[in-house]
């Protein structure tokens, strides 16, 4: 049974650039079997098959959670907005795109639990987003190296995408 249609919508605002991030991060979770056989083929990534598929709001929460474990500081894992892999990202968006530097919103069903735990990791940074943010940063800074050239080369595919819309 699907809960998420009785868990309401709940928006944060973030960078515009973490949310281009976010989004292509989350397209190989969301993968079908035909982008999984893509994936192995084109990345030589047999094992992308061993990271589940999920929904934005499980996904979401899978972020926060790993934050979560790390510490109930996140201001602590800020540097991770700068981290290499970070920039590399950056540096492909700003190329590709002209950004604004006004916040977007990201909309996700999330249930009163996991609402509270970012609420509470906000405590010790300005925004609420920028919970969401470091948690984005952190997984993209942190996750295998094949993963993360899926994620480049999803990335680049989402922004073209949206070109040629």
């Amino acid at each position: 049974m699907d809960t998420n249609n009785t868990i309401p919508n709940k928006s944060y605002k973030i960078d515009p650039v973490m949310n281009y991030v976010f989004l292509a991060t989350y397209m190989i979770y969301k993968r079908s079997k035909f982008t999984e056989f893509l994936i192995i083929k084109h990345f030589n990534y047999p094992t992308i098959t061993e990271l589940s598929t999920t929904n934005k709001p499980e996904f979401l929460k899978m972020m926060i959670e790993d934050v979560f474990k790390q510490t109930n500081n996140v201001a602590s894992l800020k540097p991770f907005l700068q981290s290499k892999r970070m920039k590399e990202l950056k540096e492909i968006i700003h190329q590709e795109v002209s950004v604004s530097h006004k916040r977007v919103v990201l909309n996700v069903r999330i249930d009163e639990t996991e609402r509270k735990r970012i609420k509470m990791l906000a405590k010790d940074v300005e925004t609420v987003g920028e919970v969401i943010e470091i948690a984005i940063a952190h997984f993209v800074s942190n996750c295998p190296e094949k993963l993360f050239d899926v994620i480049t080369f999803a990335l680049i595919s989402t922004i073209k995408a949206e070109q040629t819309k």
